[in-house]
């Protein structure tokens, strides 16, 4: 098992970057100052592993049945709390047992992630869907969504939360989304599912993107402008929204609704998936087994995960706590009504190289996951 050298998260103006989240979320993903890990260990990119002996034989194998020699896979993703059932299924052994020895890289957006899963660099990571991605697909890259990784459900924004400047909510200047008309509220970037999540969020109050000033800064930014009043909120994605709150300088705002979204999403390169089958479902079995450690509000209740998942991170373990339960679907779907919303808001907006809609089946497959939960079981509804 070995964990790459992971970067500071204080990201670029503007890391999405995208998603994305889609963690989490940035302008192809973007992360924040408290959740960057400085590095577990080191290690650097490497080329895709090439098929071998070993890897022929575990395609062989009944399914769940693990094979005697590991098989190395590089996985990239961005380091934060949205990514970490990758490294807990590390850690934990879960995906050891498979027969997978994954070696993970961090990086401070998912483009260079895409970048290398597209050329057979990395075999996996994960991605937050946006309009890099798409672009990406309309290209023919070798790239396929394989799985879901953390979505919000249906609600006020959970990954990404709306946070208003304290002073505004104190006064009563602000009671619901639709006083935000005319204010400054902060986005990571542009061309991004959060971008539609933000346009979903004014449209709950009857605003449109147009009705509100939309200064793009990264996360940790934000928490700053809400102290100095130079923005009156933002789209702060976790955990530097709950940081915002624990400093006293904004308050989240949760009286709206959104539809259930996607935000993160694991992408494998094609061809490597299409020659190894038993590969990529054998990572997904121990990914599942680590979600299902995770989700539904679990990781708080486990201390051993949560310093897990502290030392991946590097968020101060409090923040961890008091920070909202992120969401990981049990088994591995992705909520494919959110994609095509995300790419319908990204097409009537002209954020993409194309014009017409691509179909599911050109970025999506869900067959690897499918195969994975006939070995550990579909959790009910």
């Amino acid at each position: 098992m070995r964990a790459g050298r992971l970067p500071g998260y204080c990201l670029v103006s503007v890391v999405l970057g995208l998603l994305v989240a889609l963690a989490g979320c940035a302008p192809a993903a973007q992360s924040t100052a408290t959740a960057a890990p400085k590095a577990p260990a080191a290690a650097e990119t490497k080329p895709a592993a090439q098929p071998t002996k070993a890897a022929a034989q575990q395609e062989a194998k009944p399914a769940g049945e693990a094979p005697k020699q590991l098989v190395t896979l590089g996985f990239g993703l961005i380091p934060h709390v949205a990514t970490s059932p990758t490294y807990v299924a590390l850690q934990e052994g879960y995906l050891k047992e498979q027969g997978i020895d994954l070696s993970i890289e961090g990086f401070p957006d998912t483009v260079q992630i895409m970048t290398l899963i597209a050329t057979g660099k990395l075999q996996l990571g994960q991605v937050t869907m946006g309009a890099a991605a798409f672009n990406s697909f309309a290209r023919k890259t070798d790239m396929v969504m394989i799985a879901s990784a953390n979505q919000d459900p249906a609600g006020p924004s959970l990954t990404c939360p709306l946070v208003i400047r304290k002073d505004l909510i104190d006064s009563g200047k602000v009671k619901t989304v639709a006083d935000l008309k005319g204010m400054k509220v902060a986005l990571n970037g542009k061309g991004t599912v959060l971008e539609w999540t933000l346009s979903a969020v004014l449209a709950t109050g009857g605003l449109k993107y147009e009705d509100v000033d939309v200064p793009i800064m990264p996360w940790p930014d934000m928490v700053v402008a809400l102290g100095n009043k130079a923005i009156d909120g933002g789209l702060i994605g976790e955990p530097a929204g709950t940081e915002a709150v624990m400093k006293g300088v904004g308050v989240k705002l949760t009286n709206y609704k959104l539809p259930a979204a996607q935000y993160g999403t694991i992408f494998a390169n094609k061809i490597y998936a299409k020659q190894h089958p038993e590969v990529i479902r054998n990572f997904l079995v121990g990914y599942l087994k680590a979600i299902r450690e995770m989700t539904n509000g679990k990781l708080r209740q486990n201390p051993k995960l949560l310093d897990v998942v502290q030392g991946f991170t590097k968020v101060p373990m409090d923040t961890l706590k008091e920070m909202p339960s992120l969401y990981w679907d049990p088994n591995g779907r992705v909520n494919k009504d959110s994609i095509v919303e995300v790419q319908k808001y990204l097409l009537d907006h002209k954020s993409v190289d194309y014009t017409e809609a691509l179909p599911l089946s050109d970025v999506l497959d869900e067959s690897y996951l499918e195969q994975a939960l006939t070995v550990v079981g579909t959790v009910p509804k």
